[in-house]
């Protein structure tokens, strides 16, 4: 294993840090996190230096400093942001700010979860509006001589088109890049979004909920070379091995609802409105699901559940004889109820580096 400290290796970090300062006891860094089997506790994984800081409490004037990998002198050069970092500009380790201040400006990150949440909530829910919006334009199938789906495509392209073209004018690459510069950036105002004082806020906020932030810009592209590096660590191969099959039980029926739908028996224009009921349920279970992982501190968990929920479904639609009575909606259920499983991806956002 390579032993340099700027790629973050913590072994070799504690190892090199013994060497130098026999007196002080170390220990490999290990997570915190009480077993998967019980519900509670709290995820830390750390750097230990032998010289562990504790939360500062609130002075008289509300400004404190919350622990993090910052605090101690020994992990800064380790976590320090890289120089094509777009906030390192504003980045202050030794920043101080009002409760009230943080609250205008960061969420703290343990609730990432609830907002990821929210955000598939709404992003599943165009689903269901272009659900509706389907079965009402395909009825102009005929008109002017043109088919219903060219007016489909031709509605909600244009729509998607041009949200796309606002959210170019108006979007900013980073909280410290919101000022209007040219065309890009045109819909947001000369002064920019924040002042200077705020900018250094959020970026020194949010790198000491996550310092794993700091080691790209936003707009590096994975090259040949960290790509290599990626596949020779052996440690992630069976969290790769976890993500390239996870959702192979539901990639089918989600991709292709519609034409499933319709194979039962179902016209055009009920396909799209019965793809609906699915998307809700969707809905529901992420937003419980979300709620039960931040009760409870457990996510392993959450990700056994959607293998769980998806096997018995999948067991029926292939041994279910092929003729039975209500046939056609048994096998819709069926499907809706795969395609609605458990969602886990919210529940994971929480930034490992934590304290």
């Amino acid at each position: 294993m390579a032993t340099d400290l700027n790629k973050i290796d913590l072994l070799s970090y504690t190892e090199k840090e013994s060497q130098d300062n026999s007196s002080v006891k170390h220990d490999i860094p290990t997570s915190r996190a009480d077993p998967w089997w019980k519900f509670g506790g709290r995820d830390r994984i750390f750097i230990p230096t032998g010289e562990e800081t504790t939360k500062t409490e609130p002075k008289d004037n509300g400004i404190a400093v919350d622990e993090s990998v910052f605090s101690n002198v020994k992990a800064r050069n380790i976590y320090k942001p890289i120089e094509k970092y777009e906030g390192r500009h504003r980045f202050d380790v030794d920043a101080t700010w009002s409760d009230d201040e943080e609250k205008k400006l960061v969420r703290r990150s343990n609730e990432l979860p609830i907002r990821l949440a929210w955000f598939l909530t709404s992003y599943v829910g165009t689903n269901i509006i272009g659900s509706f919006l389907a079965y009402g334009i395909l009825h102009l199938r005929g008109h002017n001589g043109e088919a219903g789906w060219r007016y489909l495509f031709a509605i909600e392209g244009g729509i998607t088109a041009a949200v796309g073209v606002l959210s170019w004018l108006y979007l900013p690459p980073s909280p410290t890049q919101t000022k209007r510069n040219g065309v890009k950036g045109l819909l947001r105002s000369k002064e920019g979004w924040f002042t200077e004082r705020e900018e250094v806020i959020m970026v020194t906020r949010i790198l000491r909920d996550d310092p794993a932030k700091a080691t790209m810009h936003n707009r590096q592209a994975v090259n040949w070379k960290l790509l290599w590096e990626s596949l020779k660590d052996y440690d992630m191969w069976l969290i790769y091995l976890i993500g390239l099959t996870w959702t192979i039980p539901v990639t089918p029926e989600l991709s292709y609802l519609t034409l499933t739908i319709r194979s039962l028996g179902f016209d055009v224009f009920e396909a799209n409105l019965l793809t609906i009921p699915s998307s809700v349920l969707f809905i529901l279970q992420l937003l419980f699901w979300t709620w039960f992982s931040e009760k409870f501190n457990q996510r392993f968990f959450i990700g056994l559940v959607s293998q769980l929920w998806v096997i018995p479904l999948l067991i029926a639609l292939e041994t279910l004889p092929q003729d039975f009575a209500n046939a056609k909606w048994s096998r819709y259920a069926l499907v809706s109820l795969v395609v609605a499983f458990p969602y886990a991806h919210a529940t994971l956002s929480i930034p490992p580096y934590k304290l």
